[in-house]
C-alpha cells in the first residue's frame, strides 16, 4: 500500500519511492490513469467519475510540480554552472 500525504483536506498525493518508482516512472503511470479516467468520464459523466477525473488531475499536477523540482535540484548541482551575468549578455539584456 503506498505511503500517502494529507494536503488540502482529504486528499492524498502519491509517493511513487514507496511503490519502488521513481518520480518519471509515477508521472508516466499518472498520465496514462488520467487518459482511462477521461475515457470513462466520458462514457459515463456522472459525479463519482468527475472525481476521479479531478483526483488523477490533481495526483498528476502534484507529481509533475515534484519532478519540475527534482530536475531543477540536478540541474543546479551540475558543474559549470552559468552566472547570471552572462546569460544576460547573451541575451542582450
Amino acid at each position: 500500500m503506498p505511503r500517502h500525504k494529507q494536503i488540502e483536506g482529504n486528499t492524498a498525493v502519491l509517493e511513487p519511492k514507496a511503490r519502488g518508482l521513481s518520480t518519471r516512472e509515477a508521472l508516466r503511470l499518472l498520465y496514462t490513469m488520467e487518459d482511462l479516467a477521461e475515457a470513462i468520464a466520458r462514457e459515463r459523466p456522472t459525479p463519482k467519475t468527475r472525481q476521479a477525473l479531478a483526483r488523477v488531475k490533481e495526483l498528476r499536477e502534484e507529481l509533475e510540480e515534484r519532478f519540475d523540482n527534482e530536475e531543477a535540484d540536478k540541474a543546479l548541482k551540475e558543474p559549470g554552472r552559468i552566472p547570471w551575468e552572462e546569460v544576460k549578455r547573451k541575451a542582450g539584456l
